[in-house]
């Protein structure tokens, strides 16, 4: 059986963690099963061969689509053609797709209908698509027959998961009748352990308060006033977990494109920045700190998972749902007009003091929504491995 692990880079932590953490689940319950990655600028052939996968060549090139010729000629040619370790979409048998965010109004329709296509390709072949758990929608943008064509299309996936309700519900919009493979599952990192690196065990403590910045704050796409007044902001925030008696630093949590930003906000501050390329060693770094103040939503899922009290900058509705099952909405600032926030820091320190015990039993119960996700996956590709296995043999 051939996966493919769909949406990944190596670049962001938070996506990277992702990729490691559905390997690991796919190496222990199928050994034998071979992973696919596309290599892409964020996802070079070094990763992928440290990784362990071999290659997907895609057929599609923006609205290029020639995906079809995979299944014209014979799965013996194309590994003639393309070499032993470089697989096209008629060898896959599943896909696991975890883009995070990639399908919705923002980013346009192009991605939103090429999945659809994808699904219905590997859906009349008794072939799975799996969307992992991520963030979806809106899809008010489409046009009715866009809608429409990948709302059916869509329908044919195996599984669906909406990291939150309302992904949940612009998914229940997009398709069709009362869809039954629409499940709500929290961030599939939320059940990861981070393992930290013997040289970053004393890069936080309980004295630390870590800033998380993310450059889409200062993007266009963050589309509120987060975007002309993020960094003031952020160097308030910090300002305020000083107060409190935090020694602040700066956490590089998205890679090459986050580090010019860290940079800034480091100098600013006089604080020291950290930095990994081991997203299991990022993650136990935030688990041993004493507040956190992110932008990077993963840094958000490392904290609450953790039972790290948590500040989170938004630019879409992933964060506040994030936040929701934990009652900690107010601590999702989505804009900076607040000139001190040490009342904040203060009511978020309390909470967590006070409430120690509700939210020990909000994260259990994530934990065990993600295992029950992890079980209707396994499910799924048993039945895949089997179709499989009896089209090897015929």
């Amino acid at each position: 059986m051939i996966i493919e692990l769909k949406g990944g880079q190596a670049q962001n932590l938070g996506a990277k963690l992702m990729l490691i953490a559905v390997r690991d689940r796919l190496r222990a319950r199928f050994p034998g099963a071979a992973i696919a990655l596309r290599q892409t600028p964020l996802l070079n052939s070094d990763f992928r061969r440290a990784f362990g996968a071999v290659r997907k060549f895609p057929l599609r090139k923006r609205q290029f689509d020639l995906t079809r010729l995979a299944y014209v000629l014979p799965s013996n040619i194309w590994s003639t053609v393309l070499g032993g370790e470089t697989v096209v979409e008629s060898q896959i048998d599943a896909v696991l797709d975890l883009s995070g965010f990639a399908y919705g109004d923002r980013w346009g329709s192009g991605s939103t209908g090429a999945a659809g296509a994808e699904i219905e390709r590997l859906s009349l072949r008794g072939k799975a698509y799996i969307f992992l758990p991520q963030a979806f929608g809106p899809f008010d943008g489409l046009s009715a027959s866009l809608a429409t064509t990948v709302g059916r299309q869509w329908a044919g996936s195996a599984l669906i998961c909406a990291r939150d309700t309302q992904s949940c519900r612009s998914l229940e919009m997009l398709l069709p009748g009362e869809p039954n493979n629409v499940v709500v599952c929290p961030d599939l990192t939320f059940a990861v352990e981070g393992k930290p690196a013997l040289a970053s065990t004393n890069a936080s403590s309980r004295d630390t308060a870590l800033i998380v910045p993310n450059v889409r704050m200062t993007e266009s796409v963050s589309r509120g006033p987060l975007a002309v007044g993020y960094v003031p902001m952020m160097l308030r925030l910090a300002s305020a977990a000083r107060r409190h008696g935090f020694d602040v630093k700066v956490l590089n949590h998205g890679g090459h494109e986050d580090s010019p930003l860290c940079q800034r906000i480091a100098i600013a501050l006089g604080a020291e920045i950290l930095t990994t390329e081991d997203p299991l060693d990022i993650k136990a770094i935030i688990g041993a700190a004493g507040l956190v103040i992110s932008s990077r939503f993963h840094a958000c899922v490392a904290a609450l998972s953790q039972g790290v009290p948590c500040i989170a900058t938004a630019w879409n509705h992933k964060y506040r749902e994030l936040f929701a099952p934990f009652g900690l909405e107010y601590a999702v600032l989505e804009d900076g007009g607040e000139s001190d926030y040490v009342p904040l820091v203060a009511r978020v320190l309390d909470d967590h003091q006070a409430r120690t015990t509700e939210f020990a039993a909000v994260r259990a119960a994530m934990m065990q929504n993600v295992e029950q996700m992890w079980s209707r996956v396994y499910a799924i590709l048993d039945r895949v491995a089997d179709d499989a296995g009896r089209g090897r043999s015929r």
